[in-house]
């Protein structure tokens, strides 16, 4: 990848922060639309967004530009598991939302019982779970290494967490 394509990501992806920044505050400045379980949901979605877009333009981009990682510390590991939570957390959302989207079809008085207090509940799940489950792939014993040199994730496929670790990421893509 050439140094130029990497800016004009580097470039897009700071429009489409600050765009999913607009569209969070311009949400929770929204009385009606801030107490909607969906909405809520949505801007844990554009959360996710956010943070993904921070762990690229944080390391990612940086890397591809210069060449090598620019901010190197001790706790590397720790963008790893920012780079994955939004990862895991907006595929647990997108079900969900979807299963909200056919109660709001199917039984609209269920729907309408949905509260504020259910998001928030469903959003603290979903990001446990998904912490959870990135830390899982810092774990020194795991098998799983991120490189943070060629941006690079490599397994050890002798380690029998890293097969179900596998498998279960295909089946959460799928």
């Amino acid at each position: 990848m050439t140094v130029v394509t990497a800016y004009i990501k580097l470039f897009l992806s700071l429009v489409f922060l600050v765009v999913d920044v607009l569209v969070v505050v311009g949400i929770r400045r929204q009385s009606v639309l801030s107490s909607h379980p969906i909405i809520i949901l949505n801007a844990a979605l554009f959360t996710t967004e956010i943070l993904k877009i921070g762990a690229q333009v944080t390391n990612e981009y940086p890397v591809e530009i210069v060449g090598r990682v620019i901010i190197d510390c001790p706790l590397s590991d720790v963008w790893a598991v920012w780079s994955l939570v939004p990862w895991f957390s907006s595929i647990y959302l997108y079900p969900i939302l979807a299963i909200f989207h056919l109660l709001a079809i199917h039984r609209p008085m269920y729907f309408k019982m949905l509260k504020k207090r259910s998001a928030y509940l469903v959003i603290l799940t979903v990001f446990s779970l998904s912490s959870l489950m990135a830390l899982a792939y810092i774990i020194p014993s795991c098998g799983i290494y991120y490189s943070h040199e060629i941006l690079y994730w490599s397994f050890n496929f002798t380690r029998p967490q890293v097969f179900y670790m596998e498998k279960y990421n295909f089946i959460l893509t799928v």
